[in-house]
C-alpha cells in the first residue's frame, strides 16, 4: 500500500511538470516537446506495472480516443508499406498513439491543475516576449520562434484561445486578482500570431465563440464579450501598427484572388489554388491508398510535367490543406482517419463539458479541436512535429484530467466508507 502510494506521488509530480513543459517551452525551444514526450515517458515508466489496470477502468469514451490514434497508426503503416515510403513518416503517428497514454496515467497521478494553465500562460507570454524580439530587434518580417512562421502563429493562437477556458477557475479561487492572467494569456498569444503575420489562424476566434458562450453564467457571458473586444484589439494593433504584417499579407491575398480570378495563378493564393486542385487529382487518381506520403511532391512533378498542373506547384512540400494531403498522400482511410482524429475527441470534450468540474478542461479541449481544423484549411500540422504531438498530447492530456474529476466523488466516497470501516 505504501509502494503504491509513492508510486501515484512520483507519477504525480511527473505529469505535473509534463502538462506544464509542453505548452512552456513548445514554441520557443526546438526540444520543448522532445522533453515533454521523455518526461512523460519517465512517468509512464513508474506507473507500468498499474497500465493495463488503469486502462480497463477508462470509461468506453475514453477508450474510443485511443483506438482512434491506435488505427491512425496501424492506417499509416499500411499506407507507407503499400507504397514502398520510408518508414520514418511513421514517426510522427507512432508518437502521437505513445502519448495517449497520459488518457490512462494522469486520472492515476492526479497531477495539478494549476500546472497546465500555468504552463499555457507562460508559452504564450514567452511566445510573444519572442516574436517582438524577432520582429523588433532582429527586423524579420515574421516572427517565427523556434519553429516556422505558421506553425509558430497557429500554436501560439490555439494556447491563447485554451487559456481562456481557466477563466473560471481563476475567479472562485482565493486568488480572483489573478483572473487577468488568462486575459493576457489571450492577448499574447494573439499578437504572437500576428507577428508571425499568419492569416489562416484568425478563423479560430470567432469558432471559439461558440464553445466560450455556452458555459452558461453570466460572467462567462460578459467574459466572452470582453474577449471579444480583446481579439478586435489585437487585430486592429496588427493592421495598424506592424510593419508588413497582416495588413500587408491580408491584402496580398485579396490582390491574389483577383488575379486568379483573371487567370494570373502565379501568386500565392494562385499557387494554392492550383495546389489544391493537383492534390484532388492525385487523390481521384489513387482514392484507395494515396501516392503515399514520399512521393507527394513526385506526384505534383509528374502532373506539372504533363501539363495537368501548373509548375509552380513543383515547389510545395504538401497540399497546404489538412485534408486533401491526408486523401492525396494516404488515400479514403486516410481522410477518414484524420476525420476520427477532430471528431472522436470533439465528442468527448462536448459530453464532459456537461459536468462543472470537467467543464474548463473540456472546453478547452473543444478549442484545441475547433482551432486545428481552423488551421488544417491551410497548413498541414500534423505533418509537422509539434503540430502533431502537441494536438495528441494534449487531448490526451485533457482528457485525462476530466476522467479524473468524473472519479473524484465516486474515489472520495470510497475513502470515506474505508475510514468509517
Amino acid at each position: 500500500m505504501t509502494e503504491s502510494f509513492i508510486e501515484t506521488k512520483n507519477a504525480s509530480r511527473f505529469f505535473s511538470w509534463t502538462i506544464f513543459l509542453l505548452p512552456a517551452l513548445a514554441l520557443d525551444f526546438r526540444f520543448g516537446v522532445g522533453l515533454t514526450e521523455i518526461v512523460m515517458l519517465l512517468g509512464s515508466l513508474i506507473c507500468l506495472p498499474r497500465l493495463y489496470t488503469e486502462f480497463q477502468r477508462l470509461p468506453v469514451h475514453a477508450r474510443l480516443l485511443i483506438a482512434v490514434f491506435f488505427a491512425n497508426l496501424l492506417i499509416a503503416g499500411l499506407t507507407i508499406s503499400w507504397r514502398g515510403n520510408e518508414f520514418n513518416f511513421l514517426d510522427n503517428p507512432v508518437r502521437q498513439f505513445l502519448v495517449m497514454s497520459a488518457i490512462v496515467l494522469i486520472p492515476l497521478a492526479r497531477p495539478a491543475p494549476w500546472f497546465l494553465w500555468s504552463g499555457l500562460i507562460v508559452g504564450c507570454v514567452a511566445a510573444l516576449a519572442m516574436a517582438v524580439y524577432q520582429y523588433g530587434v532582429l527586423h524579420l518580417a515574421r516572427a517565427y520562434g523556434a519553429h516556422q512562421p505558421i506553425l509558430f502563429g497557429d500554436i501560439a493562437m490555439a494556447m491563447g484561445l485554451m487559456s481562456l477556458a481557466a477563466i473560471p477557475l481563476f475567479m472562485q479561487s482565493r486568488y480572483k486578482r489573478l483572473t487577468i492572467l488568462p486575459y493576457i494569456a489571450f492577448m499574447a498569444g494573439v499578437i504572437a500570431s500576428a507577428l508571425s503575420a499568419t492569416r489562416g489562424g484568425w478563423a479560430a476566434i470567432v469558432f471559439a465563440l461558440l464553445p466560450l458562450s455556452q458555459v452558461g453564467t453570466r460572467k462567462y457571458f460578459r467574459i466572452l464579450i470582453v474577449t471579444v473586444f480583446v481579439g478586435l484589439f489585437a487585430i486592429f494593433f496588427s493592421v495598424a501598427s506592424l510593419r508588413g504584417g497582416v495588413e500587408t499579407r491580408s491584402l496580398e491575398a485579396y490582390s491574389d484572388i483577383q488575379k486568379f480570378q483573371h487567370g494570373d495563378i502565379n501568386t500565392s493564393v494562385g499557387l494554392r489554388f492550383e495546389m489544391w486542385e493537383a492534390a484532388t487529382t492525385l487523390f481521384l487518381e489513387n482514392p484507395w491508398t494515396g501516392v503515399g506520403r514520399a512521393n507527394f511532391r513526385q506526384g505534383l512533378n509528374t502532373l506539372a510535367d504533363q501539363g495537368r498542373a501548373s509548375s509552380g506547384v513543383r515547389i510545395f512540400p504538401h497540399a497546404h490543406n489538412e485534408m486533401l494531403n491526408e486523401l492525396a498522400t494516404a488515400g479514403l482511410a486516410g481522410g477518414i482517419m484524420l476525420l476520427l482524429q477532430y471528431v472522436a475527441p470533439l465528442l468527448f470534450f462536448i459530453r464532459a463539458k456537461r459536468d462543472q468540474a470537467q467543464r474548463p478542461f473540456a472546453v478547452a479541449g473543444i478549442l484545441l479541436v475547433l482551432s486545428f481544423i481552423v488551421f488544417g484549411l491551410t497548413e498541414v500540422l500534423f505533418s509537422q512535429h509539434l503540430g502533431a504531438i502537441f494536438y495528441a498530447a494534449f487531448v490526451a492530456v485533457l482528457a485525462g484530467l476530466c476522467i479524473a474529476e468524473e472519479r473524484r466523488p465516486s474515489d472520495q466516497a470510497a475513502t470515506l466508507s474505508g475510514g468509517l470501516q
